[in-house]
């Protein structure tokens, strides 16, 4: 097969995990934290942060995605999205998993190497719940990461979500694909 038609193919497997909006909101609030909400008005800090985040950050904001982010000093520490299921159709046509029109996804979570370890992700967790339970009373959250992503999974847990299933996802040619999705009993 020749370069030209090539398809690289790979397989990687996602813990699931959920909450109730409410129940994760209810920690703490991060006081000191300068959050911010990322949109048009504030791409440019982001695009400082992440150079490279331009097409992503389009993509996000075109379909109804929410960011939330922390910012220290002049830059962006954290960022993180979420969007509620009913926000947008081709955002709803990509789901992994199936929601309920007022449950939501939380997703992208990203911290610059230089402010790991100080609890943001945490922080941005929490206050994801928290705007979604403002805006979508009674919601369940979503999210998935990577089984070797062992911190984003314990920092979920530790806010209040549980596992509720896996996620098995290929990726041909740089599409990612869900191929199953396992729902604990």
């Amino acid at each position: 097969m020749s370069g030209k038609f090539r398809r690289i193919v790979s397989r990687d497997s996602y813990v699931v995990v959920s909450g109730l909006a409410a129940d994760v909101a209810k920690a703490a609030p991060e006081n000191d934290l300068a959050f911010v909400s990322i949109g048009t008005e504030t791409a440019g800090l982001v695009l400082r942060s992440r150079p490279d985040y331009e097409r992503t950050l389009s993509y996000y904001l075109r379909t109804g995605h929410r960011g939330i982010g922390i910012r220290v000093g002049d830059e962006l520490a954290a960022l993180a999205w979420y969007f509620i299921n009913e926000s947008h159709k081709e955002v709803r046509a990509k789901g992994y998993f199936p929601l309920a029109s007022e449950d939501a996804y939380l997703h992208a979570d990203w911290t610059a190497d230089s402010y790991r370890g100080r609890g943001f992700h945490k922080a941005l967790i929490r206050a994801r719940a928290a705007a979604v339970e403002i805006a979508s009373p009674g919601a369940r959250l979503y999210a998935n990461m990577s089984r070797s992503n062992e911190v984003s999974h314990r920092n979920y847990l530790s806010c209040g979500f549980v596992e509720v299933g896996t996620l098995e996802v290929r990726t041909i040619g740089g599409r990612a694909l869900p191929s199953s999705v396992r729902r604990r009993s």
